[in-house]
């Protein structure tokens, strides 16, 4: 009886609401009016909406406005999901909330052949709403259920990271109302939400105060689509810009299906005659007021480099900074953000946009950097140049570290403009801010390095190309199309390249000129350019690369950086061994499509490789070695950023070697570059083979002459983690079976070169019988071959940039 009597209160309530009208039933509640008008319940704790917009095209987005503040887990504050068209539509007492299927599409306007089209890919339906109360043609809903959920998905990131099983407590879940306000063309509600569960990971339990009570808050927005007034561009491989993608059924069966265009912001000269005009409305950045100066000033200086593009694509004054004034509100979607977010670890920064799926066109940019790169910055400037005055800084560092950050606001805000990373520009110099940098180190004399052009002051040649593509103006669709030929066809002819992520990243990828982290157009000479540096680097290495009243140990933080400051120039040359060189290039241009990289080069970059793996090279200088002290009390290990030690308590003078050498074997011999060395070969029998890289290994590791003492004990690190590799690769059963076959066969040659190796060392001789003995035990026993985990090099990447495939929305 009661649950009946409840049940009719409850029906009750909802008629009298309804028979009350909208202006009725929202009496006493506190009224948020904007894009979509909002009331709050303050007794009740709910949230109304008011729709006006029934069958209306809207832009729906979630985000992340405070996060965890672990990199690893990646739920950061600023982040934003993938924005979703949605409809809200009425049946009866309902209302439903339906995702629109943009990726197929009829762009003929044919109203038949778009129904076609529309009724063969099904929607989804993301909430229902029940009818409040109506009003003319406005309806109200009570959307406190549908804003208090997990709507980020955060619980499934913790999953997916290995961190525990979380759920929502709904207990612990409220409206956050500083951040739930209104606009003119945007909704936005803020939530704050508790997960709770049990057994958390150690990146949670780093951050979280109370691991297994998690709370973050969560940001739900509708936003108005832009109007009609804006023109798609056609997206062009070539071109550097990021693009939207779709199936276009309305197309003739004779040409391709798939349609892409351009991501880029409205851009309209007022004159559109003049070679150079000022825009309609020109685009303004925003800079975050929490960021300290002088990093506030330092970013702002390297954001408005975009400036320099716009002039040359034909708009003056068109890209402007400023800080956001105390009367805007970086929620109002009208702002384009530069936010300043903190984490507990250094951490990527990124550039996202929020767009039209329909069209690309961008809606609003939001840069988020991580506050701690900078410290990362400072602390490589100071190994390579600087020395503390007691506890004062070095000024020589400090102006490279702002330096780092001119050229990190830039490329950030560069992703949110519409250009994905171009990982070719030193091809031509330092091209392009959307390149990684490494800071370009000078050999000063005999024993001096100088930071001065470390990296660059000014937008590249290439980032004005490629907004030349994006925003240039044209009369007609005629005059666009051969105006962007043009500009493809000249920067082919001047030699630019472009080249992105999918080229760059992968650890067996092949192109020898596109890396992430490096300098140089030769990225072999510049190996062997880096490694001077470093053995500059590691001679002056001293106490004072800390200030004074610093605990000594903190020294191997400060060294981590200086020994591996050849990593990203390995992983560069690596490439260059079973390199193929080749461009985005289409019928009819001019660009060379492929070509193998020739064998004297592959050999020369095998060269440089195993000269890293020289015991010269890895043994660190006695006075370095005597400078590190186990951890004071007070100041644990910090795991991430030093040597994986086998030593305990004390430094281990082993692991940075073994760290090193175990780098540059994973790259030579990782089983892609293996396979692509196999068949190119069997092509052109004038490259190398994978039998021949192997060999080479080999001999300059375990058959090169054993040396005495620390020297020696290095050599067979290095030749541990070379017999390790060999197992690993042959037991990989994602490796191609004849890099398998090569590798088994390469261990039992080994194997019966070490039957027959002599020695009257006996460190020498154990290893001899220990490698002998694992050998033996993959032969007859594959799967019950246990290696020691190899010490791995401590994190150097995020080094200030995006990592991913791209960081756009």
């Amino acid at each position: 009886m009661r649950k009946l009597f409840l049940l009719g209160v409850s029906l009750a309530f909802s008629f009298n609401l309804w028979a009350q009208g909208i202006s009725g039933a929202t009496t006493g509640l506190q009224k948020m009016p904007g894009y979509l008008n909002l009331y709050w319940d303050a007794k009740k704790g709910k949230m109304y909406l008011e729709i006006d917009k029934l069958d209306t095209e809207i832009l729906f987005h979630t985000a992340l406005p405070a996060g965890i503040g672990s990199n690893d887990i990646g739920l950061d504050r600023g982040k934003i999901s993938a924005g979703k068209i949605i409809k809200f539509q009425r049946s009866g007492p309902k209302v439903l909330m339906v995702e629109q299927n943009y990726g197929y599409r009829a762009t003929s306007g044919d109203k038949m052949e778009m129904r076609a089209v529309e009724q063969s890919f099904a929607q989804s339906v993301l909430w229902g709403f029940d009818v409040m109360a109506e009003e003319g043609k406005s309806v109200l809903v009570d959307a406190t259920n549908f804003y208090l959920r997990d709507g980020y998905e955060a619980a499934s990131a913790i999953a997916r990271a290995k961190q525990g099983v979380f759920r929502l407590d709904p207990s612990r879940c409220a409206f956050y109302l500083p951040y739930t306000k209104n606009f003119p063309e945007n909704t936005e509600v803020e939530v704050t939400l508790t997960l709770t569960g049990e057994q958390a990971g150690p990146f949670l339990r780093e951050v979280v105060p109370t691991p297994n009570a998690i709370t973050i808050r969560e940001h739900y927005s509708f936003i108005k689509l832009p109007d009609a007034g804006y023109q798609p561009r056609e997206f062009d491989p070539r071109a550097g810009i990021n693009s939207i993608e779709f199936f276009d059924y309305s197309s003739p069966f004779s040409t391709p299906i798939a349609k892409r265009y351009i991501r880029r912001h409205r851009l309209q000269k007022k004159n559109p005659n003049a070679a150079v005009s000022e825009p309609i409305k020109p685009i303004v950045y925003y800079m975050d007021p929490g960021a300290p100066e002088p990093i506030r000033s330092a970013l702002m200086d390297g954001i408005s480099w975009w400036n320099q593009a716009y002039e040359a694509a034909g708009f003056k004054n068109a890209f402007q900074v400023k800080v956001l004034p105390d009367t805007a509100d970086p929620m109002d979607i009208r702002y384009n953000l530069v936010q300043w977010v903190h984490r507990s670890t250094r951490g990527w920064s990124y550039g996202f946009s929020v767009a039209d799926p329909r069209t690309g066109e961008i809606i609003k940019g939001k840069v988020t950097l991580g506050s701690l790169r900078v410290r990362q910055d400072y602390l490589i400037a100071n190994g390579l140049v600087g020395e503390y005055e007691g506890d004062k800084p070095s000024k020589e560092a400090e102006e490279m570290a702002l330096a780092r950050l001119r050229q990190l606001g830039a490329h950030e805000t560069g992703h949110t403009l519409g250009l994905p990373h171009n990982y070719a520009s030193n091809q031509n110099d330092r091209a392009s801010v959307m390149d990684y940098p490494h800071p370009l180190v000078r050999i000063m004399g005999q024993n001096k390095l100088s930071l001065s052009d470390a990296y660059t002051k000014q937008i590249g040649d290439w980032d004005k190309i490629a907004i030349n593509y994006a925003y240039r103006e044209f009369k007609n669709k005629e005059e666009e199309k051969k105006g962007l030929k043009k500009i493809i066809d000249d920067y082919i002819d001047k030699g630019f390249l472009f080249l992105s992520d999918q080229d760059g990243r992968p650890e067996g990828s092949a192109h020898p000129i596109t890396h992430l982290w490096d300098n140089g157009k030769n990225s072999v000479e510049e190996l062997n350019r880096v490694m001077q540096v470093r053995r500059i680097a590691l001679s002056n290495f001293s106490e004072k690369k800390i200030p004074v009243g610093a605990p000594m140990a903190t020294l191997e933080e400060a060294l981590v950086p200086l020994y591996l400051f050849h990593r990203y120039q390995v992983e560069a040359a690596s490439k260059v061994v079973g390199g193929v060189f080749y461009t985005y290039a289409v019928r009819g241009d001019k660009q060379k499509v492929m070509e193998y990289v020739s064998g004297a080069e592959q050999r020369q970059a095998l060269d440089a490789l195993m000269a890293t793996l020289k015991p010269e090279e890895l043994v660190l200088p006695a006075n370095i070695i005597k400078l590190i002290p186990p951890r004071p009390y007070g100041f644990n290990e910090n795991y991430r950023e030093v040597f994986k030690d086998r030593t305990g308590l004390t430094f281990d003078p082993l692991a940075p070697a073994e760290a090193a050498a175990g780098m540059t074997l994973r790259f030579v011999l990782q089983h892609e570059r293996a396979a692509r060395l196999i068949g190119n070969h069997a092509i052109d029998s004038s490259l190398p083979d994978f039998s021949e890289v192997v060999d080479k290994v080999v001999e300059t590791t375990w058959k090169s002459a054993p040396q005495a003492g620390y020297a020696g004990e290095v050599q067979r690190v290095v030749n541990g983690a070379v017999l390790d590799q060999l197992i690993q690769l042959a037991a990989n059963k994602d490796a191609a079976n004849q890099v398998r076959a090569v590798a088994t066969l390469k261990l039992q040659e080994l194997k019966a070169w070490l039957g027959k190796a002599t020695t009257s060392d006996g460190n020498q001789k154990a290893q001899y019988q220990f490698a002998l003995a694992q050998i033996q035990q993959f032969e007859s026993s594959p799967e019950t071959v246990v290696i020691t985990p190899p010490s791995k090099e401590p994190d150097g990447a995020p080094i200030g940039s995006f990592d991913a495939y791209s960081c756009e929305w």
